[in-house]
This record gives structure tokens, sequence and C-alpha cells, in this order.
């Protein structure tokens, strides 16, 4: 099978992630005369496998902003692909060539898009907002037209084919793997009266610093749960979305001026935080709008207790593994921190069933799938 990968769109984050491990995870002894054609930045290239059979090409305008990649994409991509008879158009980005004579698979790893209240949490009058109706469009249109579509959880289904107005007849339920190196057997769970202010309960939120994640509404949760004398400390690690990270910064230092319990840090590279997590007691994750989550997939893999947003898809991925709140309210958040830090037989057996239900997102599993359904596309095409 002869494959073109369009990943011009792919910059970072949980994009590049699955990306890198979906062709690190191909067994090539099962998929026999398998060719892989890869368009992406330089940047990202970096972060990819290197393989015999994969050809990674990476130019200039790949590193320009979005519109000039989309019409690059529109205008050249498809007669590149046209010209060495490929199977088929693989484009994990969420956007197609309008116009290919081959089959086109595309995949729905961003939500924000179509989920118009919380996009509208960047401001009307913001670009990122703007951004958000451009890509509604340009992605529900390449969901329409393209000849298979992977989702990788049921509410992205239902959240996008509610937004397009159209079922999409052709399209595989394919959720992303955990890296193994993540899994950590849950440990006992001690009882909140164990700890003290010098030896503090330590809690983990890793997400992007945006208006969807509520780090706002999470700080002011565990600032009220200090005054009532819980000994606790919380470290956000996550790239900043300047405007709101200002707002959030200056919160933090006006509730903690002396940083003693609130801690920020910009950024740890992936393969580091399977041992950061194992310093932490447990894991917040408090986004309103999300399409399957790496991050509270590795906060599962890694026995960490877990107290989540309610909203998205968060109920669909840990079940009966975790605490939940409404992100919008400091005073829910609170409730649910309260309740999982008074009880330690709850956070342990939390931990214990999320661990068990991570173990059921597969890296190998998700190439093998997806080469299937590459393979059932074609077929339908032809």
């Amino acid at each position: 099978m002869k494959i073109f990968i369009d990943a011009i769109n792919i910059r970072e984050g949980g994009g590049l992630t699955y990306l890198s491990n979906f062709l690190k995870h191909i067994n090539c002894k099962k998929n026999k005369n398998i060719q892989v054609t890869l368009y992406t930045s330089q940047s990202a290239s970096l972060f990819l496998p290197k393989r015999q059979w994969i050809n990674i090409v990476s130019q200039q305008i790949f590193d320009l902003p979005f519109p000039a990649r989309f019409l690059y994409q529109q205008l050249y991509l498809a007669r590149i692909i046209s010209k060495d008879n490929y199977d088929i158009l693989f484009s994990p980005g969420g956007t197609i060539p309008f116009i290919c004579k081959i089959p086109v698979v595309t995949m729905s790893q961003n939500l924000l898009p179509f989920e118009n209240q919380e996009a509208s949490l960047f401001g009307f009058l913001n670009v990122m907002y703007f951004k958000m109706i451009l890509l509604r469009f340009i992605q529900g249109e390449s969901f329409k037209k393209a000849s298979g579509v992977i989702f990788l959880s049921k509410y992205a289904i239902k959240i996008i084919e509610n937004s397009i107005s159209q079922k999409i007849k052709t399209k595989a339920l394919i959720p992303h793997g955990v890296d193994k190196n993540f899994f950590l057997p849950p440990k006992p769970q001690r009882n909140i009266n164990k700890y003290s202010f010098n030896k503090p309960f330590k809690i983990i939120y890793t997400s992007a610093v945006m208006p969807y994640k509520h780090q706002l509404e999470v700080l002011d949760a565990v600032y009220s749960l200090r005054v009532k004398g819980y000994p606790l400390t919380i470290t956000i690690i996550g790239k900043p979305w300047k405007k709101y990270y200002n707002k959030v910064y200056s919160f933090a230092k006006k509730i903690d001026p002396n940083a003693e319990y609130i801690k920020f840090i910009n950024h740890i590279p992936n393969k580091k935080l399977p041992s950061v997590h194992n310093k932490f007691d447990a894991a917040i994750f408090a986004s309103s709008c999300e399409n399957l989550p790496i991050i509270l997939l590795e906060s599962m893999a890694s026995g960490l207790p877990i107290v989540s947003s309610s909203l998205g898809p968060m109920k669909e991925i840990l079940g009966s593994g975790g605490l939940y709140f409404n992100p919008y309210s400091s005073k829910s958040i609170q409730l649910a921190l309260e309740k999982f830090l008074l009880s330690s037989s709850v956070r342990f057996k939390l931990a214990s069933l999320s661990y068990k239900m991570a173990g059921e997102y597969s890296w190998p599993e998700n190439s093998e799938n997806t080469l299937q359904f590459f393979k059932k596309t074609i077929n339908e095409k032809n």
C-alpha cells in the first residue's frame, strides 16, 4: 500500500504525538510492501521516526501561516499526489484538498472549532475566535468530502455530525494509544492528615493555559481549600496562551504572592512526563472541550487518582475512574477536590480503575486498525 500523508498542518502537541506513534507502531511484517511519503514542517519532522519505508519531505512553505499552507494544499498537493500513483491520501490534520483523484481519509482531532461556546471564551473579537470559525468551515467541508473519517471518541462523532448536519457514511472509531513509559501501578493512598504544609498533597495539572482549560477556576478552588486548612499544592504545566495566562498568573500572584503552593512550568518534553507524574499525588483535568485528551489518558496510565471535568468526552474515557465537577464553577471544583482529599480509599479505588482502563488504549492496535480502515476505504472507492 502506497500512502501519502499530508501533515503540513500538524505542528506540535497531541497531533504530532499521534503521528509519531502511529508510524512507529506500524507492523511491517504484517503489512508488507508499505510505503509512506510524508509532507510536514521542518520542526515537526525532527520528532518523527526514521524508517527506510518513510520518505519525509519538508519545505519552507510548510512553516508559513495557515492561509499559505491551505492554498498550497488546495492548489499543488493533489497534483503532486496524482503523479506518483498513491493508493490513498491521509490528512490527520483535519483538512483535505477538496479536489483529489484518489481516496482521502482525514481525522477529527480538534473539536474547539465545532463547540462555539468554548471557542468564544477567547473573546468574540480575538484572532483565535475567527481562526476557529474559519477552521469550522474548512474542516466541516473536509469531513463531508472525505472518502473516510477517523474519529477518536463517540462524543466527537456526535458533535461533528450535528455541526455539519450530515451523517458520515464511511467512518471509524479509532482512539489514540498511551505510551508504555507512562504506565505505573497506583501507589497506596494516605489520609490527608498524614500531610502537612511542609509536606503537602501535590496535584498536577498538565495542559496548555487557555480559557477552555479553566485554570482560573482551578486556582480559585485550591485557594479556598488552603484557606480551610488543607495542605495541598498545585503545579500547572503547559504552554501559555498569553492573554489568558496573564490573567491566571496575576490571580496566582494575588492569592499566593510568595508562590508557596502554586507553581507554573511552561513546558516539559513528553518523554520526561512519566517521571514527573511519579512525583505527584493526584491529577486534575478541568478542560471543557476535548476530542480525546492524551493528557488525561497519560494521567490514568500514571496511576494517579484523577479529579476531572464532567464535560466533553471525559466521562466516556474516564468512566467510573474519576470524580467529576463543572469546570465553569470553582465551587464545584472545590467540592469535588474536598471529597477526593478526605477519602484515601476513594482515591486508591479511582486510581486503580483508571489505570486498568488506560491499558485498553494501545498504539499498535491504533496503527493496525488505521491501516485496515485505509484498505476498506480504498476498496469502497474502487
